[in-house]
């Protein structure tokens, strides 16, 4: 008979915390040209304007905890840091929402990216979170 020995490791990957970022419009982010007399519906020139702001989870918690954030988030539009050139503005305060004053003139379609990087208030970890909107 027999005797075997060995060592078995386990490991609990379920202690980990998750980030999610989410981005979340006040308005529809689809808008439609009407060409009978050349409007937009819905019409981002004109107040309401679109606002996106991002909303950042930790797993375990049902509160925002985007004040948790290194440093004001990345923002880009189609590739691009250059927000002047979509009508949009990034706030440099919580919530750090993104509001864009124009129409899609331009371009047929707007993917907007957000990056933030999070800083645990316990361990002082920083991790990098990126979401992107179409």
């Amino acid at each position: 008979m027999a005797i075997s020995r060995g060592q078995i490791t386990i490991v609990d990957l379920n202690d980990a915390k998750s980030l999610n970022l989410y981005l979340s419009a006040n308005q529809p982010t689809t808008q439609i040209f009407n060409r009978e007399n050349s409007s937009y519906v819905p019409n981002y020139t004109a107040s309401p304007f679109l606002v996106i702001s991002p909303e950042l989870y930790v797993s375990g918690t049902s509160t925002n905890v985007i004040n948790n954030i290194k440093t004001t988030p990345i923002w880009t539009i189609n590739g691009s840091t250059d927000l002047a050139k979509y009508g949009a503005t990034a706030a440099t305060t919580a919530p750090y929402a993104l509001t864009i004053k124009n129409n899609m003139t331009t371009t047929a379609q707007m993917k907007v990216e957000c990056e933030v990087i999070y800083v645990d208030p316990v361990t002082l970890v920083e991790t990098k979170s990126k979401s992107v909107m179409t």
